[in-house]
């Protein structure tokens, strides 16, 4: 049996990582190098595009089988949408 909680937890904790590392990469550099780090950064946000809709996949399945409430459970299921709000309001 799959433990979906504790995989969408694992895929949350990773992709808060991958935001924070994109995060500092763009604050730390100016805009002449960024263009020389974009490949770094577009292979970050493919990778953290996978992790979100895994993670929101799996955070589905684990609500409909109805698996034990703990810290893992309730952080994905308010990490999931906080981080698709941010997503959205990163596009405006």
């Amino acid at each position: 049996m799959t433990n979906y909680r504790a995989w969408a937890f694992r895929l949350f904790l990773y992709l808060v990582i991958i935001n924070i590392i994109a995060t500092i990469i763009v604050i730390n550099n100016d805009f002449t190098i960024i263009n020389k780090l974009s490949n770094i950064l577009n292979i970050t946000s493919i990778l953290a595009m996978f992790f979100l809709f895994t993670g929101i996949i799996l955070t589905i399945i684990m609500v409909i089988k109805k698996e034990a409430k703990d810290y893992k459970y309730y952080v994905s299921v308010i990490g999931y949408p906080l981080l698709i709000l941010f997503h959205l309001s990163s596009l405006l």
